[in-house]
């Protein structure tokens, strides 16, 4: 709305992160996941990173991609899944295979692709269409054209025969030898990796230098404070009287979530409400 009272047309960065790499962590994972054994008779990696692969995700042995991506990037862990769903509902939906296999299709057809690169497409083929959604229904409800030139299809195809390391790559060779060991969680946090390199460098003459060397800046969703405010009861309402508690979702598992106030009780609360209005 503010925007409309300037403007009826606006360019938005919508792309920018899935064409060109600016995720550390779902998109350099790859590195975690071909530094990893992906079966017993493998070899083992360096005792230090598998150690701190276990200390962040109890395992390093990842059997294939579909195995390491859902392992590393779900919010809700398999085990965290099968928990909370009833035994019977578990098992009629055959224990998610369903998700597992679509994944495996997804990177059994990108075989000939690098780790990162897989990493790569599932970003720019899925969550970008959830961005371009929403923003196009934000502008468009405040009567606002946005365009999203990052998406220009011939820039995508163009960026994506680019060799992974012209999208994102080591700032320099201290911090190549100093990330060897650490896990991608670890090296994202020291900032040793230069993302969305390709538009850093090419606009990087007519910006200022703090914000062309800047970290990515995610639109994190405050639910862990929220847990500790008001917010807690108004949820613990919407978990315990929705219809999915005690015919899909185990009663116990619902307390377990209120008693922890983890993030898992967000996505719970989010598929209560969506449930709750598809009854209307």
């Amino acid at each position: 709305r503010a925007l409309r009272q300037q403007c009826t047309v606006t360019l938005t960065g919508e792309g920018a992160d899935e064409i060109f790499g600016g995720y550390v962590q779902p998109h350099f994972s790859a590195f975690d996941y071909d530094r990893c054994p992906h079966d017993e008779a493998g070899t083992p990696p360096h005792p230090d990173f598998a150690a701190a692969m276990i200390r962040q995700f109890g395992r390093s042995i990842f059997i294939n991609d579909t195995d390491h991506y859902v392992a590393t990037s779900s919010w809700m862990s398999y085990h965290e899944r099968a928990a909370l769903f009833r035994q019977d509902v578990w098992e009629s939906i055959d224990q998610d295979r369903a998700g597992f296999v679509f994944y495996e299709k997804f990177f059994r057809d990108l075989a000939k692709c690098s780790s990162f690169d897989k990493r790569m497409h599932l970003h720019a083929e899925f969550n970008l269409e959830n961005l371009l959604n929403r923003v196009d229904s934000s502008t468009m409800a405040a009567s606002v054209e946005a365009r999203v030139p990052f998406t220009d299809h011939r820039l995508a195809e163009y960026a994506f025969r680019m060799p992974d390391e012209y999208k994102m790559w080591w700032r320099n060779e201290a911090a190549r030898q100093q990330g060897t060991l650490l896990t991608t969680a670890e090296i994202d946090r020291l900032n040793l990796l230069e993302t969305k390199r390709l538009p850093r460098h090419a606009f990087g003459s007519g910006l200022p230098r703090e914000i062309v060397e800047r970290r990515k800046m995610s639109f994190p969703v405050p639910f862990e404070k929220w847990f500790f405010g008001d917010i807690l009861s108004e949820v613990s309402a919407i978990c315990r009287e929705s219809c999915l508690t005690g015919s899909v979702f185990h009663p116990s598992a619902i307390d377990t979530l209120l008693e922890q106030r983890s993030r898992n009780l967000w996505l719970v609360a989010n598929l209560c409400l969506w449930y709750q209005n598809l009854e209307k």
